[in-house]
């Protein structure tokens, strides 16, 4: 969760940290961080359902289900992207950066949670 802020502010490149800014990483923590213990309730889910399946089937399968679990995060973040329509500053500096961070983390979540069980 941390990282995603991290890798956000590498990807946006903030030259100028304001308050809006300053926001995001409550916001952040405040949004996704119940995503890794559903995603690691779905990984004992996936397991329990079907513990003599293949690992490469049983992984499909989570990253099916992780999906439609992460879809509301992603549509979240198209939200956030959406202020940079605003003709305020700080509201298209605070889409931009929020909607950025709220899809790394998705990414990270995807590809790190899996390897890290």
């Amino acid at each position: 969760l941390c990282f995603s802020i991290l890798l956000s502010y590498v990807i946006v490149r903030v030259e100028e940290v304001s308050l809006a800014s300053f926001l995001v990483v409550f916001v952040v923590f405040g949004l996704g961080g119940n995503s890794f213990f559903k995603l690691n309730d779905l990984w004992d889910r996936v397991y329990r359902i079907s513990p003599m399946a293949k690992p490469a089937d049983r992984l499909m399968e989570y990253y099916r289900s992780a999906m439609l679990q992460l879809l509301p995060v992603f549509l979240i973040a198209g939200i956030f992207m959406m202020h940079l329509l605003s003709l305020m500053r700080p509201l298209r500096e605070f889409g931009f950066f929020m909607g950025t961070c709220i899809m790394c983390r998705c990414v990270l979540s995807l590809v790190t949670f899996v390897p890290a069980l």
